[in-house]
């Protein structure tokens, strides 16, 4: 199915969030060559068990089609993408053991807590911890200064080569906030429904920055 969630392996993730998002992906790791026996030469006895190995896939299909049923596809895993829950139902639907299960469940909330980690390293993470620790020191305003948080970002996480205008575009387009200039200024416009939404999309929670709210 072309269309259909994949498992793939790979030697590295893809670069583009929207493919990475609908695969579960995983990275094979390197392997020494002395330390592991690799055929230089693949002869009939690998595309004989290849083909044993389809045979006993062809065989599961068979045995396992009528059992498979789709009850509770709309069933919501707490702390687990929805994009994510979406791929995980095909496999959930065609498991049965109990202790997979739950194998499968904790897989893929490792899946989902790597992608947040690495969306907090990326730019508009950080933008986006600067931005809530200045709106809670400010007392939760409607709005904060994009200057402030420009100069912020770049105290506090070296990245001085960063223009405005590429901290805005992380922040306006990555992020999602609405901007609004008066004066010359531009300012970065702020709700609750945002904030929340962000948090739970970067894994961030909120208290770890309240401490720095005078």
């Amino acid at each position: 199915d072309t269309f259909g969630p994949k498992l793939l392996a790979t030697r590295k993730r893809f670069k583009d969030d929207a493919l990475e998002s609908r695969c579960l992906t995983y990275v094979m790791p390197l392997m020494d060559p002395e330390d592991v026996k690799v055929p230089r030469n693949i002869g009939p006895e690998f595309r004989a068990h290849a083909q044993q190995l389809r045979n006993q896939l062809l065989l599961w299909r068979f045995r396992s089609y009528q059992g498979i049923r789709a009850e509770g596809s709309g069933v919501s895993f707490k702390g687990v993408e929805p994009r994510v829950e979406q791929i995980i139902q095909p496999l959930l639907a065609s498991v049965k053991d109990p202790r997979l299960r739950a194998t499968v469940l904790q897989l893929v909330h490792q899946y989902t807590r790597r992608g947040q980690d690495e969306r907090r390293e990326s730019v508009e993470g950080m933008a986006l911890a600067t931005i809530l620790k200045l709106w809670l020191q400010q007392r939760k305003p409607e709005r904060v200064q994009l200057n402030s948080v420009a100069e912020m970002l770049r105290t506090e996480y070296g990245l001085s080569q960063l223009s405005n205008r590429s901290i805005g575009s992380a922040i306006y387009n990555n992020l999602k906030f609405d901007r609004q200039s008066r004066g010359g200024r531009t300012f970065i416009i702020i709700s609750e429904d945002r904030v929340q939404h962000l948090c739970a999309r970067y894994g961030v929670n909120l208290a770890e920055y309240a401490g720095g709210a005078g």
